[in-house]
């Protein structure tokens, strides 16, 4: 199949996707303002930009912006662009002639109430993460080793797990080395960083990281000293510590993050704004820096991701006051990672595998014994946006009407 058939296959399936209101759903179209008003037959009222809507002509010569194949440049388009004729046809489509060109735009009505810049209709396209605590212990989001590798509605079902709660625990995975290789690429392809491509998370007394001990980790985001973290992360157990120790740690970094906006709007402000320095350093070998916010929104204020991780905090780069405050702000911060009631148990055993967000999950783990140190987890992890794109491809082919809800950014710097 050539480019141009698998983006017509794409559009169409982008179409398919879409909120499909009656095709005869709009009553009225009326221009005023440099603003096109769509009014549906529901009640909703539509404002669009007139450049915005010329800019977004699908047309042949103008190419399509909905799967990133544009033709047209704003350079292309007059200042003064304006409607010359606006008319609605009876399946529902909106005909606009344009001046000064004369071009002609045409537009579904499934299209522009999906692209509605109205704020309930933006805020309706954006994915809702279930926020959870401590008692999610008690219902883990699940998934089967066998059933995600043969059925891709299974495979549907843990991506969702995993989009909607950032966790997901996958059972019954073979406990040999090799396996997290083979099944991680269903999130997809791995990453290497200077750890490589696979990490052991094993005891060593030549230990390069402290996940390498039996010491006790509390929560945290994995390698915030990035521009971007890792993403998703997988653990693969492959033997357990024998004495109750070693039981992974996980924490809801989304539900902390809203519950320190309830309580200290003005301190999250200053961790949403101000960027934190960062830095791994081993001699010749590795200099990795950045500086990013603790918890990173996005302009209407919609949490997008959150970086915390104190043992790899460089020397804060701010003014005076500006210290005084984030300490402040950062201790209130602590206290709610490190609320027991919020932290999530789970006691990893050899056959089992978590796979979650490291962008909004943090994780740790309590301690085990020195003596027995057979705690043995294999570590990899893959990028958002391929996990995003494995997601959405795999939704849009089984028809799930979410598909292209706006899914958190992640952390940014």
């Amino acid at each position: 199949m050539g480019d141009i058939d698998r983006d017509t296959a794409l559009a169409k399936d982008l179409q398919s996707a879409m909120p499909k209101p009656p095709r005869s759903a709009i009553a009225d179209v009326t221009s005023a303002n440099r603003r096109v008003n769509v009014a549906w037959r529901d009640g909703h009222l539509g404002t669009y930009p007139v450049l915005w809507l010329r800019d977004n002509c699908t047309c042949d010569q103008c190419g399509d912006p909905a799967i990133g194949k544009r033709r047209l440049r704003l350079a292309d388009i007059s200042p003064d662009v304006a409607p010359a004729s606006m008319t609605l046809s009876g399946d529902g489509d909106l005909t606009i002639e344009w001046m000064p060109d004369r071009h002609v735009s045409r537009y579904g009505s499934a299209w522009l109430r999906a692209h509605c810049p109205s704020s309930p209709e933006r805020q309706s396209r954006r994915h809702r993460p279930s926020l959870w605590d401590g008692s999610i212990g008690r219902h883990l989001p699940e998934a089967s080793y066998a059933e995600v590798v043969a059925e891709p509605h299974a495979r549907l079902m843990m991506y969702q797990l995993l989009r909607d709660h950032g966790l997901v625990l996958i059972r019954d995975i073979p406990p040999v080395v090799g396996e997290l290789e083979r099944f991680a690429p269903l999130f997809g392809p791995l990453v290497e960083t200077n750890f490589g491509r696979v990490f052991e998370i094993l005891w060593t007394p030549d230990q390069k990281s402290i996940a390498n001990s039996t010491d006790r980790l509390m929560p945290h985001t994995d390698e915030p000293y990035r521009h971007s973290p890792p993403g998703i992360i997988l653990f693969h157990c492959l033997e357990a510590s024998n004495d109750g120790g070693g039981i992974s740690i996980f924490v809801d970094g989304f539900d902390v993050a809203e519950a320190f906006r309830r309580a200290h709007p003005k301190m999250f402000d200053l961790l949403s704004r101000v960027r934190v320095p960062f830095r791994r350093h081993y001699a010749g070998e590795t200099d990795v820096q950045t500086a990013a916010p603790l918890i990173s929104i996005d302009n209407e204020g919609n949490l997008q991701g959150v970086r915390f991780n104190d043992r790899v905090m460089a020397p804060l780069d701010f003014g005076p006051d500006e210290i005084e405050d984030f300490y402040k702000a950062f201790r209130a911060l602590n206290r709610l990672y490190y609320d027991e009631r919020r932290w999530c148990h789970i006691p990893l055993r050899g056959g089992e595998m978590v796979a979650f967000d490291n962008h909004r999950v943090l994780h740790g783990r309590t301690a085990f014994s020195a003596d027995i140190r057979r705690r043995h987890l294999r570590q990899c992890h893959v990028d958002r946006t391929e996990f995003h794109s494995r997601f959405r491809i795999l939704a849009r082919s089984l028809g799930d009407h979410e598909a292209d809800l706006h899914l958190a950014t992640g952390s940014h710097a």
